[in-house]
């Protein structure tokens, strides 16, 4: 269903060449949390960041982006998080406000889903959904067919995404670093289906708390 900018002032669209790519949580004035599938194109110079919109065709606030520091290790499936710095500072406003990085590490929350992505009706406005974020070894590892999205799992770096019954929907490329939260927490960044546009093909997102550490170093050595 539709959402509100200002229920969810964090969430940023992350846009290539203005082309929705994927989405983001703005942690402060200079830093936006996305995943590394949203910035994974080249060069950096192409991106922008919009923020304080129910619509993405009908932007409040474009952000220049400075720098994009992708996480290390990322090469399209594990350490999926990468850090876009804005240039010149992002405006807040009743629309454009951070989120926090909920600093627990859960094997299940139910959270909401917020995307600029694509969906049924063909549009591009801020949606939200429920979901369950599990991450056993049993559960969660049977959703998964691929090796490496299992990897993720193993490895504590990620969540699998259940909807409630009766909710089931399918996840697109551009949906990719979409905030999973909690009231005014951030817990998790979706990453990935499996299968774009299936239903229950099998989703991943990224467990923000594993890589708070890789979030801090980056943010204390390349702010202002």
């Amino acid at each position: 269903m539709d959402a509100n900018i200002q229920e969810y002032p964090f969430v940023a669209a992350i846009a290539y060449a203005k082309q929705l790519k994927g989405n983001g949580a703005i942690l402060s004035r200079d830093w936006i949390l996305t995943s590394g599938g949203a910035v994974a194109l080249l060069p950096d110079g192409e991106y922008d960041v919009l923020a304080g919109s129910n619509d993405f065709n009908k932007p409040a606030q474009w952000i220049r982006v400075w720098r994009i520091l992708r996480h290390p290790e990322y090469v399209g499936w594990d350490y999926d998080i990468a850090l876009v710095q804005a240039h010149g500072g992002i405006e807040f406003s009743q629309t454009v406000q951070p989120i926090n990085i909920n600093p627990t590490f859960p094997e299940t929350v139910d959270v909401t889903m917020l995307s600029y992505g694509a969906n049924e009706h063909g549009t591009a406005t801020l949606r939200k959904a429920p979901y369950t974020l599990i991450s056993d070894n049993i559960d969660c590892i049977r959703l998964l067919r691929e090796y490496k999205s299992k990897q993720i799992i193993w490895q504590r770096h990620g969540f699998c995404l259940i909807p409630p019954p009766g909710t089931e929907r399918a996840q697109w490329s551009n949906d990719t670093g979409a905030p999973l939260v909690v009231g005014d927490q951030l817990f998790a960044l979706f990453a990935y289906a499996e299968y774009e546009g299936v239903i229950n093909g099998g989703s991943v997102a990224i467990r923000v708390t594993s890589f708070t550490d890789w979030i801090e170093k980056v943010i204390a050595r390349w702010s202002y």
